[in-house]
């Protein structure tokens, strides 16, 4: 852990561990991770609210434009540009509460942990809002009369993409327990 590899005094007398921390070595670390989990927050928000709004428009075109019109094809871009709307909302709360922490060493590492638990809760909202997409995908292949072949391989691609969203949800959640685990050995000093 980086905290231990930054102390660095051990006091011979009496066999016991004293501390010494290089506070600018750390806080430029927190301010780096800081930064990385703000970049990587700002990239998700933005990726997710492109993503959802330009698929929920094209498919809503694709659909007005012919005849007939799929249900479940509009219920899919509805559902789509709302997600967007409900990404930039929550990025637009969590940006107004960027001010409220104080430019200090801990100050930097709540605003860094609290960027870091907004990231893991955006990860597993778009997780979930993956399922609720390959479920209405599968629906609106259903209604088209697609052959099994396409619906199979669009399922496949569906889970596929379900589990790298896992991989990279354990990944944000790794990053917010070592800002915890940080935050805990900070404090008790």
């Amino acid at each position: 852990m980086e905290f231990d590899e930054l102390k660095k005094i051990w006091d011979m007398e009496n066999q016991t561990n004293s501390y010494a921390i290089n506070e600018v070595a750390l806080h430029n670390r927190i301010m780096v991770k800081k930064a990385k989990t703000q970049h990587i927050t700002n990239f998700s928000e933005w990726l997710a609210i492109g993503v959802n709004a330009g698929a929920g428009l094209f498919m809503l075109y694709v659909n007005l434009s012919k005849t007939p019109v799929n249900f479940y094809m509009c219920v899919l871009s509805a559902w789509l540009l709302l997600s967007a709307i409900f990404v930039a909302h929550f990025r637009i709360k969590r940006m107004r509460k960027e001010n409220r922490f104080d430019e200090s060493m801990l100050g930097d590492l709540r605003h860094a942990l609290s960027t870091a638990r907004y990231q893991v809760r955006l990860s597993r909202y778009l997780r979930w809002n993956g399922v609720v997409v390959a479920m209405l995908t599968a629906l609106e292949l259903w209604e088209a009369g697609k052959p099994p072949i396409i619906s199979l391989g669009i399922m496949v691609f569906f889970i596929l993409a379900n589990w790298a969203a896992g991989w990279e949800h354990r990944f944000y959640e790794k990053r917010r327990r070592e800002l915890d685990i940080l935050l805990g050995e900070l404090e008790q000093e």
